[in-house]
């Protein structure tokens, strides 16, 4: 969480040659990607994708899938990003909105 650069999994990836870090805080209810910018726009060679990036980039799937939308549903926390709901607007499927820490 936050902006901070994983600099320790950064060197390990690059020992490796790795193209992506997972990683998620102590408890993992938060999670972040991590990929090898190859495109050379990060001034780290790397590219944080959040949580709520995550989430924008999976609530994106059904619409590309051949599912019926009405059948879908999303769940976020209020303090994510509302991306979800935004898409829910536009494409008509299901979101809900929960308190922090729903499980």
């Amino acid at each position: 969480e936050g902006n901070e650069t994983p600099e320790c999994a950064i060197a390990i990836a690059n020992k490796n040659n790795a193209d992506f870090i997972i990683s998620t805080d102590s408890d993992a209810d938060r999670f972040a990607l991590i990929e090898r910018d190859i495109t050379g726009s990060a001034q780290t060679g790397w590219r944080i994708l959040t949580g709520n990036l995550l989430g924008a980039l999976l609530g994106n799937l059904p619409i590309y899938l051949t599912v019926d939308l009405k059948d879908v549903y999303m769940i976020y926390s209020t303090v994510s990003s509302h991306i979800l709901k935004s898409i829910d607007e536009v494409k008509d499927f299901n979101t809900i909105d929960t308190l922090t820490d729903f499980k």
